[in-house]
């Protein structure tokens, strides 16, 4: 079994020696002389190129080194590179090593995209479980901005494998972004929900949904919406409880006009996926949606921020292998 390593060089602890060489003699165990790239990888240009290596040259594994922002960038090459001029062989994506998969070696703030899918916090052990436990498919988001965005804003990520949100929620993922994280995790993302409360600000917002059960809208005022593929975001919390990887389906969770006071009074049921109940909470399922806003409304993909309404989604099914324990 081949693999190819892609490292997150803002994963300090990793890239020093003591970490790396207990890294390294995990991957030599688990894929002894099979393994190769030690490079340190930034931005999604870069990762285009390197899973497109992965996608021609016959590698069974892309191992990435990072959090839930490596993540992204990977996703986005993971499709991109499918396509001309990556696919070197313009072959049909579906005959391009139909079981290569993606391996998640946890080394950021959240990792909530791992803990999600049950994988190890430690990258050792995460390792072993590329190399030894299951591959699945899930579901993958592709997002399609409405209106051209500002330079740098997240078009260049056009695709989430987790969660997006819209309003409160993104404004607070922007700061914890920008954040040095000296804290931890847990800490910098309750600080920066602290500093955000300051400028909350209701706004208006339309869904136009297609459900299960057909087209569905909600229109009102409102504090945030998250689309969930994945359960988990900002260190743990768990706004999505029923959200599922494989559905095809997104959970749309919508908050109505909260007040500051009533944020901070139920932060702990967000935290622990108590909250559907609210009465200013609503839930739906959709396999595709546009929300909208006549305000400037900022919008979030798997916790990196620089976007805005209004945007389109839409879930392509199963399009995205991980591997996950056995």
């Amino acid at each position: 079994m081949k693999a190819l390593v892609l490292l997150n060089p803002r994963a300090w602890r990793w890239r020093r020696p003591r970490g790396w060489n207990r890294l390294r003699s995990a991957l030599d165990v688990a894929f002894p002389g099979e393994w190769s790239g030690e490079t340190p990888i930034d931005g999604e240009g870069n990762f285009i190129g390197r899973i497109a290596e992965a996608l021609n040259d016959g590698f069974d594994r892309v191992c990435i080194l990072g959090g839930d922002g490596t993540v992204r960038c990977a996703v986005e090459g993971w499709r991109l590179a499918r396509l001309p001029p990556w696919n070197r062989a313009n072959r049909p994506s579906e005959s391009l090593n139909p079981d290569l998969a993606l391996a998640v070696l946890p080394a950021g703030t959240g990792n909530d995209f791992a803990r999600g899918l049950g994988i190890p916090r430690d990258p050792v052990e995460a390792v072993r479980v590329a190399a030894s436990g299951a591959t699945r498919l899930i579901d993958l988001v592709e997002i399609v901005p409405a209106a051209e965005p500002e330079a740098g804003s997240f078009l260049h990520y056009r695709h989430f494998a987790n969660i997006a949100e819209a309003g409160f929620g993104a404004a607070v993922a922007a700061r914890a972004s920008r954040s040095r994280k000296t804290l931890g995790a847990k800490a910098t993302f309750r600080l920066a929900v602290a500093r955000e409360l300051i400028h909350l600000h209701n706004a208006p917002i339309r869904i136009e949904a297609v459900t299960p059960d057909g087209p569905r809208d909600w229109e009102g005022e409102s504090t945030g919406v998250i689309l969930a593929n994945g359960r988990f975001f900002g260190a743990g919390l768990n706004p999505a409880p029923t959200a599922l990887w494989d559905d095809g389906l997104l959970d749309v969770i919508i908050l109505g006009a909260f007040s500051r006071r009533e944020i901070v009074r139920h932060f702990g049921k967000i935290a622990r996926g108590d909250h559907l109940g609210h009465s200013k909470v609503h839930h739906l399922r959709a396999s595709s949606l546009r929300i909208s806003s006549p305000e400037k409304v900022p919008f979030e993909m798997d916790g990196e921020g620089g976007g805005s309404l209004p945007v389109e989604a839409r879930v392509i099914p199963r399009a995205l292998r991980v591997c996950v324990p056995a």
